[in-house]
């Protein structure tokens, strides 16, 4: 009587664990078929990126791979008109010559969020131009301005300064090059003041 009630017991018990088992086991395996497929998916993808292949997609990402196999390149913290307004990035660079210790120039980039907020600027630049507060008009040259050397080019909604030494702007066609490849294109507008003080668009 004892045996057949111990059978009688084991029996239910058996099949109730086999039963649990065989459930659990089936929701493990396609819990984790579908975790480890993302997990593939995501390590294969991560594995073929080629990093030396990324190309600097933000603008002073450009200048910098544009200027760095030429100049040395120091941030500089220096104010200038644009900080005044809301832009959605800059570049402050002192460029210093690898060959020569007395060449350097200092280039400023303002990034806008649009064309409008740019020109809003840029014209408020040319309403108190230099230190004694000149008014330039648009495509007007203008004589005995009060503002050192600098080039400055405006694009899409951007604007880009190059200011020199009298040591640099003997050499300024070949820093603008630099600029021009960097921005991929001529700018829209863009003017020189140069050592005699005379500004002329160009």
């Amino acid at each position: 009587m004892k045996s057949k009630k111990y059978y009688l017991f084991l029996i239910p018990c058996l099949v109730l664990f086999l039963s649990c088992g065989k459930k659990s086991q089936n929701r493990e395996v396609i819990s984790m078929e579908e975790l480890l497929g993302e997990q593939k998916e995501i390590g294969k993808a991560s594995s073929n990126k080629d990093t030396s292949q990324i190309v600097p997609e933000t603008l002073p990402g450009k200048l910098a791979a544009e200027l760095s196999p030429h100049y040395l390149i120091q941030a500089i913290d220096k104010p200038t008109f644009f900080d005044r307004f809301s832009f959605q990035q800059t570049v402050k660079s002192s460029l210093l010559s690898p060959k020569d210790s007395s060449w350097s120039a200092n280039l400023f980039m303002y990034q806008f969020k649009d064309s409008a907020a740019l020109y809003n600027a840029f014209n408020n630049w040319l309403d108190c131009f230099g230190t004694s507060c000149v008014e330039i008009n648009l495509l007007e040259n203008k004589s005995n301005v009060t503002e050192a050397a600098l080039w400055c080019g405006i694009y899409d909604s951007s604007v880009v300064i190059l200011r020199f030494t009298p040591e640099t702007f003997p050499l300024k066609n070949e820093l603008k090059s630099n600029v021009f490849n960097a921005m991929e294109k001529m700018p829209t507008y863009s003017f020189e003041v140069d050592d005699r003080k005379e500004l002329k668009w160009r």
